[in-house]
């Protein structure tokens, strides 16, 4: 089989695919998945034709400010004589750009991805909507009722007979869901339901997409870092230069995985960012709470 394409109308490079074929080929077999149900026009197909040069503004400006980046944190870079002040106005505005930019660029990063996006409309996951629901109907377990088969068997997980009556008698099993003396339960950490999911369902009466969840959760999760960072700063190292505050704010960022996170925004990485975020505000919290001479006793 050759690549598969994923079209959007409204992104030209979508249209063409590019085949590496091994010698001359003389058919070709065009398949379109996932269009049941579905009517579409389709025009022209044509083939060897040249792609358009097309110009990214994105990636023209990432490059220019990678270049002024490399720039300004050289070695001998003067900017370095400027010693960290969180009262100076000029070094909150630079902080206040910064995050700004990390925040367009956190959601350019789940933009890329659009089939990620849309998997909040699967049902392997949605769990956090019916967990939703069974809150706000005042229970625990899901409005989902076990199969007859499910509920006689001694041992729910023995995966083997279970499949053995999914295929035979075609018993079904909700996957990534706990079953449990006849219901089914979220495994999943509640609390980004409690403080996401539920408040917005009851206010909207709409489901809370997974990437917004996520998304929003990694704001928050920059937030809790610089203050974490900040607290950290004020304690031992008052002294440093703004540009290594700029910098260890930026890689320690990057190295918490959310960059991965964002680019895969669904159910799984909804517990993943919350735990981040809260870790990093808990830490906030406990160290901002002790006396710089009570570290040592702990």
């Amino acid at each position: 089989s050759l690549p598969e394409r994923y079209y959007y109308p409204k992104i030209n490079k979508s249209k063409y695919v590019k085949l590496d074929l091994s010698g001359k080929a003389s058919k070709l077999k065009i398949e379109f998945k996932d269009c049941k149900g579905l009517n579409f026009k389709l025009n022209e197909i044509s083939i060897n034709n040249k792609v358009p040069f097309s110009i990214s503004i994105l990636r023209i400006v990432l490059t220019f400010i990678i270049i002024f980046c490399l720039y300004i944190f050289r070695p001998k870079s003067e900017f370095y004589k400027y010693k960290i002040n969180f009262k100076s106005k000029k070094q909150k505005i630079i902080i206040a750009i910064f995050i700004f930019l990390e925040a367009w660029c956190f959601l350019n990063l789940i933009n890329s991805n659009e089939k990620m996006k849309n998997l909040y409309e699967y049902s392997n996951h949605n769990q956090y909507y019916q967990l939703t629901k069974a809150l706000a109907n005042k229970k625990v377990y899901l409005d989902i009722e076990p199969s007859k088969e499910i509920k006689k068997m001694e041992n729910p997980y023995d995966y083997g007979y279970r499949k053995k009556l999914t295929d035979e008698q075609g018993a079904i099993f909700e996957w990534d869901r706990a079953y449990y003396n006849g219901k089914y339960y979220v495994y999943f950490g509640i609390v980004p339901v409690i403080t996401t999911y539920l408040p917005f369902y009851l206010l909207t009466h709409y489901m809370l997409p997974n990437y917004i969840a996520v998304y929003f959760a990694s704001l928050l999760m920059m937030v809790g870092l610089f203050l974490l960072l900040k607290e950290v700063t004020k304690r031992y190292f008052k002294n440093i230069p703004f540009l290594i505050f700029i910098l260890i704010y930026f890689w320690l960022l990057s190295c918490s995985g959310i960059v991965g996170i964002l680019c895969y925004p669904t159910l799984y990485n909804v517990p993943i960012t919350f735990a981040l975020m809260f870790t990093y505000f808990g830490l906030y919290f406990w160290l901002s709470s002790i006396k710089k001479n009570e570290i040592s006793k702990l």
